[in-house]
């Protein structure tokens, strides 16, 4: 049930992400680009454009990925406790990223955690609950 959560979240983060744009641009054209899974090789952060533009977590187990070319890479990490999260919103703040937005609310199964950080062409979307954290990146135009 955290996955999948944690799942919606990382999908529709992005979205709240380009509906946060400074002015309205075109519509893109389709690429049909659809999410693939990443191959994820013993829990290892996984090397591409995407993960390269912002720091790695400290800790934490990538446990699934999925990467759409040219939009977004989305990543499902476990082992990522409450001092974990606020720790890598630190590297984010560290490496020249800052709060766009945040919220949290109290669920039955405990707190969740929703922020968005932007730095440069960079936006990071994160969600945390529990031990899982959720992120999606995706480049801004």
């Amino acid at each position: 049930m955290k996955k999948l959560f944690a799942l919606l979240l990382v999908l529709i983060m992005p979205l709240a992400l380009a509906a946060c744009g400074a002015s309205p641009s075109p519509a893109p054209a389709d690429s049909g680009a659809l999410p693939e899974a990443l191959e994820i090789v013993n829990g290892a952060w996984p090397d591409n454009d995407f993960t390269a533009a912002v720091p790695r977590p400290e800790t934490g187990v990538v446990e699934s990925g999925w990467l759409a070319e040219g939009a977004y890479c989305a990543l499902t990490l476990t082992g990522v406790d409450d001092d974990a999260f606020a720790g890598y919103l630190t590297l984010l703040e560290d490496a020249g990223f800052s709060q766009a937005a945040y919220n949290s609310e109290a669920l039955a199964m405990g707190v969740s955690a929703g922020t968005l950080y932007t730095g440069g062409n960079v936006g990071v979307s994160l969600a945390h609950q529990g031990d899982t954290l959720a992120l999606s990146i995706s480049f801004l135009t």
